[in-house]
């Protein structure tokens, strides 16, 4: 702390005069006239101290949220951040980090990871939200090899599904002979599947 002094006839006639503060507080405030100065006491002056006041602002603190994401289908991960600027670990309580929203679906949905903590005057507090992204979940279709006698009616064809979330996400799964080849041989790949398509899969179907 500093200050003026005037009206000495001789420097150092009050000694060395130091300036100090009143009082232990530490939370945001402003304390009036709790800057004090101290001195030697000289019967040659009547000394007037004028006292200052003392201001405590707040602290600025960021929480930044980390990005995170999950494949579609899946719980949400834990999610995390990262403070900066703190006094003393616990000031604003627990910090929680949460997705807004209830978006289950693929996409980059933009802020939606935020934080919540417990409000205290020492501190500004600003938050940096993270992005929350959902990617599309693999499934596949495996269609099964299939055979007939020439001549005969093509069989009912089948295969397996594996990586859907919900049954019917792909709506009703159809498979089929492409090509109308009717000779005694084998054909490669002309089993397949056709399925509604749907934004929360990527889908690879392995043809018989």
């Amino acid at each position: 702390f500093t200050g003026a002094v005037s009206g000495l006839v001789n420097e150092n006639d009050l000694g060395e005069v130091t300036y100090s503060r009143t009082g232990a507080d530490e939370d945001v405030g402003t304390y009036a006239g709790v800057l004090t100065a101290s001195y030697t006491a000289n019967g040659n002056y009547s000394v007037t101290v004028v006292p200052g006041d003392f201001e405590i602002t707040a602290k600025a603190v960021t929480i930044t949220v980390a990005d995170a994401r999950k494949t579609y289908g899946e719980a949400d991960p834990a999610f995390i951040g990262e403070v900066a600027g703190l006094v003393n670990e616990g000031d604003v309580g627990e910090i929680a980090y949460v997705r807004t929203g209830a978006d289950e679906n693929v996409g980059t949905y933009a802020d939606a990871l935020t934080a919540t903590y417990t409000e205290n005057a020492n501190y500004t507090v600003t938050v940096v939200p993270g992005d929350f992204e959902i990617t599309a979940k693999q499934v596949t279709i495996t269609v099964a090899d299939s055979s007939k006698v020439y001549g005969a009616d093509d069989p009912a064809f089948e295969g397996e599904v594996v990586g859907l979330v919900n049954d019917g996400d792909l709506g009703e799964i159809a498979y089929s002979r492409t090509g109308a080849d009717e000779n005694v041989g084998t054909y490669a790949g002309v089993l397949t599947a056709t399925y509604t398509e749907n934004a929360n899969y990527t889908v690879t179907v392995v043809p018989g």
